[in-house]
């Protein structure tokens, strides 16, 4: 009765028998019992011969096995790098871990053993993986001659260096994994190593110019370095020692009162040579393409007043006030237009005011 409808369920191929379904549980029950007096060698020839006709597997366990290596040795079989099993479809990658485990714990035959290692099994994906990522290093230390890869070009050896340094930190670093790092002179504390080089930078700015409000045009990663360090300050997460090391090279930490008084400084600079101009002369237009270093420099000021007086920004006003306006109002000051323009036309009315009143 069970043959029978074991044939049956054979019908379409020999399958598993699914133990999870209730009317299939005695099924399976009737097989593994034909299995266990086969191995003893209590089962009769001719039951032996008429399941061998329905293609009965006497030993599921070995055969499903064989199945899953097949597979997985199809798919690495082109694969350098015998770490990745990502592309391996999920059951698979399943059944090379249980391999890694049946191994440790002593439940795998030699021979399964030996068929993964004649196909270049990795049991410990782990301890390969940083070996291969650490020759990398080694390659990039010989090009470049330091151990910090950047992440735009060398983005996965930058999260592997990165993760080295915190597992050193969290003491999951083996000691011979330490010594071969150090061994390239692998740099553990990045961070202050970067902060020193870049201050030394900020330095050198602050000692050519005399302050530090780096302009982004001067260096872009400077300019955003600075910033960073005044809204790490304003946070709270700015270190002391940080501050302190800004602090001593002439750091402002507050650069909107420094560029104020840096424009009061340029306008009383720039106001003296024009008021002297004005006293001579008696019209700022007139100023244009007169010689001298301070002249043209303050010609160019006007033009940068004439520029901020149509934006109107805070900034513009603050440099701007009224009163400044005023004054260079009086002055005969021309907003729009050229100066040169502004000029002549000064000449055609002087001509015109002649011409009437004599």
């Amino acid at each position: 009765m069970k043959y029978n409808r074991l044939k049956a369920f054979f019908k379409d191929g020999p399958r598993p028998i699914p133990t999870s379904l209730i009317r299939y549980r005695d099924l399976a029950a009737w097989a593994g019992a034909q299995r266990k007096k086969d191995r003893k060698g209590n089962l009769h020839p001719l039951f032996r011969r008429l399941l061998n006709d329905i293609e009965f597997e006497w030993n599921p366990v070995a055969d499903h096995w064989g199945k899953k290596f097949e597979i997985y040795a199809k798919g690495m079989k082109r694969r350098k790098d015998k770490c990745q099993e990502e592309h391996l479809p999920e059951v698979i990658i399943s059944w090379a871990e249980k391999q890694r485990l049946r191994l440790q714990w002593g439940h795998m035959s030699v021979q399964e053993e030996q068929h993964l290692n004649d196909i270049g099994f990795v049991w410990n994906r782990r301890h390969e993986f940083w070996n291969r990522s650490y020759a990398q290093l080694v390659a990039f230390v010989m090009m470049h001659g330091h151990c910090t890869p950047s992440p735009s070009k060398y983005r996965k050896l930058c999260i592997w260096v990165t993760s080295q340094r915190n597992q050193r930190k969290e003491g999951r670093l083996t000691d011979d994994q330490i010594v071969l790092l150090n061994s390239i002179g692998m740099s553990w504390k990045v961070l202050e190593e970067r902060f020193e080089e870049t201050i030394i930078k900020l330095n050198e700015f602050i000692e050519e110019h005399e302050h530090s409000r780096v302009p982004n045009s001067y260096s872009a990663f400077l300019f955003s370095w600075v910033a960073n360090q005044r809204a790490k300050k304003r946070a709270g997460i700015l270190s002391m020692a940080h501050q302190k090391a800004l602090t001593a090279i002439g750091f402002d930490w507050n650069p909107g009162e420094a560029w104020k008084r840096m424009q009061d400084e340029a306008w009383e600079k720039h106001m003296k040579v024009i008021r002297v101009w004005y006293r001579r002369h008696g019209d700022l237009p007139r100023m244009i393409g007169k010689a001298g270093t301070s002249h043209n420099r303050a010609v160019g000021y006007l033009q940068t007043l004439r520029v901020r007086a149509r934006r109107k920004s805070d900034e513009d006003i603050y440099i701007l006030t009224a009163l400044r306006r005023r004054e260079l109002n009086t002055m005969g000051m021309a907003w729009e237009g050229r100066f040169e323009d502004v000029w002549t036309q000064r000449i055609k009315e002087l001509r015109t005011f002649r011409k009437v009143h004599g």
